[in-house]
């Protein structure tokens, strides 16, 4: 389902769908159904071996992906379900049927409130930031004469990497260098970099700060990486980064038998 509908879609197809809570969604039913159609008893009886799993998407910008929720059921039958009405395209009342989901476990804290955050109180929020007088961030900026590369700093690029063989960044888009306080020892090995989109959300926030590290090889399998993507272009330096969860998997080669990692 998609949580925000556009505005003029056609009535029949505007239902209500909201979270109630992040262990709790109401969901509506298609048109013309009753507590007595073969969909909504099958529903009731779920027991019986029917899986519920819920998808969602924020709106109709974020595409054909969609978030799992997880698995869903209904609350018991005198908390869960209710016959209402709603208007059709003729701006006649027809009947459906709202339904109360139990999600466990409950919704992630960040990914709910994304997906429940409509764009005004986006562009609020936005406006709030914007003429805060100060902003924290969690890292200390050295100053230009107490700078010490790689000894008490590490850099800070300005290249946004897009959440949708790392070769390194040169370190002449860094601007500025930073005391990160978590980090015990500091090297060439490491920088940070902000990252900004919403298809990692679930572990990276949007506009999140993240300090990586170069790969000195072995298994990436499983790791969070930065990598270059020649689909992907920064629109000021025309680099191409992308943040992803790297997986692999094995598959034979037919001719001579060896197994090979396919990403």
């Amino acid at each position: 389902m998609t949580y925000h509908k556009e505005e003029d879609i056609s009535n029949s197809t505007k239902y209500e769908d909201r979270f109630i809570s992040n262990s709790v969604f109401e969901w509506l039913s298609k048109s013309k159904r009753t507590l007595i159609s073969p969909d909504v008893k099958a529903i009731m009886n779920y027991k019986s071996g029917l899986r519920l799993p819920l998808f969602i998407k924020k709106n109709n910008d974020e595409g054909t992906e969609f978030y799992y929720m997880g698995e869903v059921q209904p609350l018991p039958f005198e908390d869960s379900f209710e016959q209402t009405s709603m208007l059709n395209n003729k701006d006649k009342p027809v009947s459906v049927v709202k339904v109360k989901f139990s999600l466990h476990p409950p919704v992630e804290d960040s990914i709910y409130e994304y997906i429940t955050q409509n764009q005004e109180e986006e562009e609020m929020e936005k406006v709030e930031l914007d003429s805060s007088p100060t902003k924290i961030l969690p890292f200390k900026i050295i100053p230009d004469q107490q700078i010490k590369r790689y000894e008490n700093c590490i850099p800070l690029y300005d290249v946004s990497a897009a959440a949708g063989p790392f070769k390194g960044i040169e370190e002449d888009y860094a601007i500025d260098w930073i005391e990160l306080p978590s980090l015990k020892k500091y090297s060439d090995e490491y920088f940070v970099i902000r990252v900004m989109g919403e298809s990692m959300n679930k572990k990276i926030p949007n506009n999140s700060y993240c300090l990586f590290k170069k790969d000195t090889g072995g298994s990436r399998n499983g790791k969070i990486v930065l990598v270059q993507h020649q689909d992907i272009q920064d629109h000021k330096y025309g680099i191409g980064l992308t943040v992803k969860e790297y997986h692999s998997t094995k598959k034979s080669q037919k001719n001579s038998g060896n197994m090979i990692p396919s990403p």
